[in-house]
């Protein structure tokens, strides 16, 4: 099976952002426990202060799935609505090449 890799900007309510960071404590705890999480990394960019931006890799297909549907996840996604400033853009990629993969 071919690897999963997910790209997410999520934008935030405006000065929110370090207390959105702060809640994404709870899911990168939880996603250090996941075999089939490779990569979930939480970045910003000074060019765009009101969005949190998450680079995810799974093993594949079944690993995202298992993430996404674990138990806490519903829990962590009522600690980040407060901080949220609309829907998060997806963007599923298909890995080709790099390191690490």
């Amino acid at each position: 099976m071919s690897k999963v890799a997910l790209w997410v900007r999520i934008p935030v309510k405006p000065g929110t952002r370090a207390e959105a960071a702060e809640a994404f404590q709870f899911a990168l705890d939880h996603t250090m426990q996941d075999d089939g999480a490779i990569h979930y990394i939480l970045s910003e960019e000074e060019a765009d202060p009101d969005a949190l931006f998450v680079w995810e890799l799974y093993a594949n297909q079944e690993a995202f799935l298992g993430h996404a549907s674990a138990p806490w996840f519903k829990e962590f996604g009522g600690l980040l609505a407060q901080f949220a400033a609309g829907k998060p853009e997806m963007h599923f990629l298909n890995p080709l090449r790099g390191k690490g993969l």
